[in-house]
């Protein structure tokens, strides 16, 4: 290799001939060799070598590679990221490619080689301990994050969809006891559903936050920062700038507003996607049972709720990774958020005073018009029954 490296070309027989390989001739992947013809080939590094010969895993495996293109994982391939995985970096050699059936558990070992932080908070979940007791359907990596076409857990909503994959009709179980009494409807939970994730309620002890991301209402999709520079037509520094403009490191209801209003004239039509979340990938990992799932209303449902007091704006970045910028607690209670923010609400936490105030005159106003009226009619009715009997008022 150019670097130095040295790269063995010797393939033991009995194990390619035991491998799952074993019945292909050599040339179904070495397509430009032969007896007569053995090209002598120069690479930068073992690491370009094998991810060359990766596209060959194409010929026969087209559904797998279609899928792995669409993944997190090739984005940080392509964008040159060296721990970035390929084919054999989770399938092993292909000269000595095991023949098993599909492993499920294969990610306890292999996604534990990038991602082995997670690794603690899993075998404390629920999950894990469903699979040490046997169980067949326990949910391990790629029950929820799929094998090939991974995506990031913070550009998809396909996590809840990993989790109905084994908790079904999650609508009628919880609107067994998610209600507001006396009013039951079928929509509580979808609703819920729609902008709280799974791992807010059922995390044990995670810490629950409110995180605004910033989506195209024409593609549905989050506006990332690399689009964001492109459009504002300025450098990182100078995107947060236009986000924070005070520079107070704290995002104002007023600077949301501004910053909405600056991409709409950008031609940009934008809104802040909310979403009830746990802080990080360890807590959304660590499951408990159903037991310890949160079901205090209150929790969310009143003014000053514990988990609206941490309320981040999000900035995706195209890699997956996030910028988070800390938001006041009192942002998604002003008129400033009422469009850039207006698919999400919960009763009782993101209520506007403005409103709430003009609510209340109203129905003053509603309640004095018909009570003036009555009380009108009855301090005047000694002079309307007189004018009836011709002996008072106007003749």
């Amino acid at each position: 290799m150019k670097n130095g490296e040295s790269l063995s070309v010797f393939v033991d027989e009995s194990s390619l001939r035991n491998s799952a390989h074993g019945t292909l001739k050599c040339i179904a992947c070495h397509t430009n060799f032969s007896k007569t013809q053995h090209p002598v080939r120069a690479f930068n590094s073992k690491r370009e070598y094998t991810l060359i010969n990766t596209e060959l895993c194409k010929k026969c495996h087209p559904d797998a590679s279609s899928q792995y293109e669409k993944s997190i994982h090739y984005d940080l391939f392509k964008s040159g990221n060296p721990q970035a995985p390929h084919c054999v970096d989770c399938h092993g050699n292909a000269h000595s490619l095991a023949r098993t059936k599909p492993d499920k558990t294969i990610g306890l070992t292999l996604c534990n080689k990038c991602h082995r932080e997670l690794n603690s908070s899993y075998e404390a979940s629920v999950h894990n301990k469903a699979r040490l007791q046997g169980k067949k359907d326990a949910p391990v990596c790629s029950s929820c994050h799929n094998a090939h076409n991974i995506e990031s857990t913070k550009m998809t909503t396909k996590i809840k969809e990993g989790c109905f994959k084994c908790h079904k009709d999650m609508g009628k179980v919880h609107n067994k006891w998610l209600k507001n009494p006396p009013i039951t409807l079928s929509t509580f939970a979808t609703a819920h559903f729609d902008v709280v994730s799974c791992a807010a309620c059922h995390s044990i002890e995670a810490k629950r936050g409110i995180y605004l991301t910033l989506y195209s209402r024409k593609t549905g999709k989050p506006v990332t920062e690399e689009e964001l520079l492109k459009i504002l037509e300025t450098d990182p520094v100078g995107l947060m700038k236009k986000i924070d403009s005070n520079a107070d490191g704290i995002i104002e209801a007023r600077e949301i507003w501004d910053f909405f209003s600056l991409l709409y004239k950008k031609g940009v039509t934008s809104i802040f996607m909310g979403k009830m979340d746990v802080g990080n990938a360890a807590e959304a990992h660590m499951i408990g049972g159903k037991a310890e799932a949160t079901k205090d209303c209150v929790k969310c449902h009143q003014p000053g709720a514990e988990f609206f007091q941490d309320i981040f704006i999000t900035i995706q970045k195209a890699d997956g990774k996030r910028s988070l910028l800390r938001a006041k607690p009192g942002v998604l209670n002003s008129v400033y958020t009422i469009l850039p923010v207006s698919k999400f609400y919960a009763l009782g936490s993101t209520n506007i005073k403005l409103f709430d105030i003009l609510f209340i005159i109203a129905l003053i106003g509603g309640i004095a018009v018909p009570i003036g009226h009555i009380s009108l009619r009855i301090i005047t009715l000694p002079l309307r029954s007189l004018r009836r009997m011709g002996k008072g008022g106007k003749k």
